[in-house]
């Protein structure tokens, strides 16, 4: 059974090319407007270290995993493990994200435009060993091409999150913009400002203070289908701030 296994594997392997470039939804907080393409799977992991005013947290790693399943939409799903804990009491606690499903859907897909629009949705299921939360999120995802060079993205969305222990929802409102340049062949930076805006709605009306976040990084072709890349952010009014190493690979079907 296990040498049919990997019998199989070779052979799908064998069938697999990387006939175009690799384009991700990392390394900045901002989806990118590209659909993956049909019959390509495309993976991007990060490890990244997060410091808080009092806490910390480390994503070990955080795992985003795409599907084309149309020239217009792919299936998506989010995983990862992390671990966090407090300075005062030095406690650390481990466990598994919420898993999330989600679509991409190409609006504006044709390559050739320099203008590209994509919509996408999110469900987040509740962490393992909880029903605590239900969330929704979804956001419009817009890009331009300027020229060979330069191009400017952005995205607004927004998240509903139900808690089903206590009668209280939850909406964020989130907006950012990304500028990338080429500086050759392999490789690319950035700088992004991104910002959430929350209310709550139990036993009342509140109001969480808006949180503004800026990032800058770099990421380096391997290949056409495998990318490096590393990010620096900091928070514009909270005492936070984060460093993150990621890898990307697609996998695409072989041409004619």
């Amino acid at each position: 059974m296990m040498k049919k296994t990997l019998f199989t594997l070779c052979l799908m392997m064998t069938t697999l090319s990387w006939a175009q470039t690799i384009s991700t939804d990392a390394p900045s907080m901002t989806p990118s407007a590209e659909v993956v393409q049909p019959r390509v799977f495309q993976y991007e992991g990060r490890i990244q270290f997060t410091r808080y005013s009092k806490s910390n947290s480390l994503d070990i790693p955080l795992n985003l995993f795409r599907i084309g399943l149309t020239k217009r939409l792919e299936f998506r799903t989010v995983n990862g493990l992390y671990s966090s804990g407090g300075y005062l009491n030095n406690l650390q606690s481990f466990g598994i994200r919420s898993v999330e499903l989600g679509l991409k859907y190409g609006i504006l897909a044709n390559p050739e435009r320099k203008i590209k629009m994509s919509v996408l949705g999110h469900y987040i299921l509740p962490e393992p060993g909880s029903n605590k939360y239900h969330t929704l999120y979804g956001s419009v995802n817009v890009s331009h091409q300027f020229n060979e060079r330069s191009s400017l993205g952005y995205s607004v969305g927004s998240r509903y999150s139900v808690n089903q222990e206590i009668p209280a929802d939850v909406i964020t409102l989130s907006a950012s913009l990304v500028y990338t340049n080429k500086l050759n062949d392999k490789l690319y930076v950035f700088a992004e400002c991104y910002g959430l805006h929350s209310q709550s709605y139990f036993a009342g009306y509140y109001e969480y203070p808006q949180e503004l976040s800026a990032d800058a990084g770099a990421y380096y072709l391997l290949k056409d289908n495998i990318q490096l890349d590393y990010t620096f952010g900091y928070g514009i009014n909270d005492r936070m701030y984060f460093h993150s190493i990621g890898f990307d690979i697609m996998i695409a079907p072989k041409k004619d």
